[in-house]
Formats: structure tokens, sequence, C-alpha cells
């Protein structure tokens, strides 16, 4: 099975947007990913005037399903993370389940060279400030990689034992993460007091889908199994001597129906603070702030 990732936009982007190779044609067994290239005249009408625009959709596939992806800040490089169907895969020592594409080369490389053991990987991201850094997460413990020096910087774990880790989240500056549990335990880490949680909280509304952090603002959403969206605010000072301070400020019930009330996804407006749902049931819902 293969999966697909697409990403689109105008021809007349900036340098850094403009692919500089020719789509390949043929996927072979060496190549980690198969990229194609097509482009589209597009009219667009605006104030009574209009003009024809060239736009490019790239598609990118992969060997297996696609699991987790994360943006590059600067917006060139996207992060893909593939889960094997079969069971007896999931664990495995392949260093093509996670994948750099970048896309004004139109190529794909592994960030890794091996791996030292086998391992579930469940999400990985890129660090949020620009940090040649990536954040791996497996079933109970969250690894920091240096791209430059090609090690490993830190491991974050999970210090109660029946914890399993469901989804992660980072703070802006990349000092702090965000990790979620299928027994719905809310972790915060403070990257440099330690590895294990700086802070936990017990939710009691089943396992946590998803994590988001507001990039403008200190709030963090955590998407829930039983249909509710809990957003918290957490502060962060710049001052070492200070700790963050996470409080739980509202509990929303989204609506989702009974028979399809699991919220699989959160994310927050980039600027405003409005969040947004998608539940199983196949719908999206955004929730804004009334005054």
């Amino acid at each position: 099975m293969h999966s697909t990732l697409q990403a689109e936009g105008p021809e007349n982007d900036d340098e850094g947007a403009r692919p500089s190779k020719k789509p390949r044609t043929e996927h072979t067994a060496e190549e980690p990913a198969h990229w194609d290239l097509k482009r589209q005249q597009v009219l667009v009408v605006k104030s009574a005037r209009s003009k024809t625009i060239e736009r490019s959709r790239i598609t990118v596939t992969v060997d297996q399903p696609v699991c987790s992806l994360d943006w590059h800040p600067k917006g060139d490089y996207l992060l893909s993370l593939s889960r094997p169907i079969l069971s007896n895969e999931l664990q495995s020592r392949s260093v093509r389940r996670l994948l750099l594409h970048r896309l004004s080369k139109m190529s794909s490389q592994s960030p890794f060279s091996s791996t030292s053991k086998a391992a579930e990987w469940r999400q990985a991201a890129f660090h949020p400030a620009g940090k040649p850094q990536l954040f791996v997460a497996s079933s109970r413990t969250v690894r920091i990689y240096d791209l430059v020096q090609q090690r490993e910087l830190r491991c974050l774990r999970l210090d109660s034992t029946g914890d399993f880790l469901s989804s992660m989240a980072l703070h802006v500056s990349g000092e702090h993460l965000i990790v979620g549990t299928f027994d719905g335990r809310f972790n915060w880490f403070d990257i440099d007091l330690g590895n294990v949680p700086f802070k936990k909280l017990k939710l009691n509304h089943g396992a946590i889908r998803q994590l988001d952090s507001h990039r403008n603002r200190p709030l963090v959403s955590a998407a829930m199994d039983d249909g509710t969206l809990l957003i918290l605010h957490a502060t962060v000072s710049d001052d070492l001597l200070s700790k963050p301070v996470i409080i739980p400020v509202q509990l929303i019930r989204t609506g989702q129906p009974s028979g399809a009330s699991t919220i699989f996804s959160t994310a927050f407006h980039t600027r405003q603070p409005h969040v947004y749902t998608g539940g199983a049931d196949g719908n999206v819902r955004q929730f804004v702030a009334w005054r």
C-alpha cells in the first residue's frame, strides 16, 4: 500500500517554494519516495479584474500509510512518518519510515542512516523555532535528535508504568513538550528541568487523541475520546527561576453524535483565539472566543 502527500501553490512564489528539478516518473526500490509535479492554469477574478496564474501541485508517494506530518517553520521541508499496516512490523528498524521531503529540490531522504534498535515510532516533529532538531515519539519516550551532529540529545520518558503516548505537541519556544496518553493523562515537560514530566493532569475524558499549542497565545487544546475539547492556559516565562503555570480553563462539548463521539484532531488558528476540531463523524468544527 502507498500513501500520498500533496502540496500546491502558485508557481510565481519566492525562490524557496519553486521546485528546481523535473518530476520523477519511476519509483524504484532505492528511492524513498516518488515525486510528481503537475501545473494548471487558473483564472482568478478579483474586483472586476481577472488574470490567469499558473499553479503547481506536487504529489509525493511513500511506501506505507502516513501517520504524522509536520512542516518546517521556514516552509521548504516536510517531515513524514509512516506506520506499517501489519502489527508485527510496527516495531521496525527501517529508517525509511521517517523521511524529510524538500519541496524546492523535489527530493526525499531519511534523516537517519541507521537505528540502534527496533522502535514503534508514533509521531515526529521539527523544532518549532527552526533549530536543526527532530522530536520523535515512541510508545513511552520522546527522543530529541541533532540533525547537524547526527546524535541523540535527550530522551524524555513517561514516569508511570501504565502510560502509553498517544500524541505530542511542542511549545512555540521549543523548550517545552506536551504529551497526551491513552489513559487520559496530560504531561508537561520542561526540557531544561529534566527527562520526566514537570506537571501531570488526569483529565478523565478518555484517551487524548491530539494536542495543539497556540503560536501566539498561552493556550493549549486537548482533543479527547468522549467528544470533549479541553482548553488550558499555559504561562511560560523567560525567567529560569519561574516555572510554567498550567491551568485548565474551559471544557468544550463539541456536539459530536453519540455513535461517533471521538475527536481525532485539534488545531488553533495561527493568530486568533479560535480552535478547530475534526471528529469521527467526518466534520470539522470551529469554536471562537465570545466576549
